[in-house]
């Protein structure tokens, strides 16, 4: 797009500073909810499969710069490492839940909205009316969202051409 190469490279390391930085927060969010919430047992399975995760990952990743193996398979270890790594410690914490038991992710069991309307006790439409469901919604409350929209509008522009530059960066 003619409007990103107007962004520098400091502009991208910051977005991928940024980036990082709210992922590696949430991550150790998680771990100290665990121990606020959890049993002891709990809280310290999580942090080993947090740690194991982690290092599984540097571990595949390290395997590019070896001798083991053909290159090919060393490519594609590296490559996928992070999703590897994910995949493997998700599957051994699916194997152990019964031992000890950690938080995993809810998931309902059908494909619904998940709101339910206080008045109907029914789940909400799939299409919502952007004039209310159960009164009108002022007209101008509608336009005053405009300001707020375009803000996230430039700010989804933004975070998906970064992160495609970023990707896509040969180093």
């Amino acid at each position: 797009c003619a409007a990103m190469s107007h962004f520098t490279r400091f502009v991208e390391d910051i977005f991928a500073l940024l980036i990082s930085v709210i992922f590696i927060v949430g991550a150790f969010r998680s771990l100290v909810e665990a121990f606020n919430d959890l049993s002891k047992a709990a809280a310290f399975k999580t942090v080993l499969l947090c740690l194991g995760t982690y290092a599984f990952t540097r571990f595949l990743q390290s395997l590019k710069r070896s001798r083991a193996t053909t290159r090919g398979i060393r490519d594609i270890l590296s490559n996928f490492s992070v999703a590897i790594s994910i995949l493997t410690f998700s599957g051994l914490a699916a194997i152990w839940k019964d031992e000890v038991k950690i938080d995993f992710l809810t998931v309902a069991n059908e494909f619904r909205p998940t709101w339910d309307d206080p008045e109907t006790m029914s789940a909400r439409p799939w299409f919502i009316s952007p004039f209310g469901m159960n009164k009108d919604f002022p007209v101008w409350a509608i336009f005053l969202m405009a300001v707020p929209a375009l803000g996230l509008t430039v700010l989804g522009y933004l975070d998906q051409n970064l992160t495609t530059i970023i990707v896509n960066r040969p180093a």
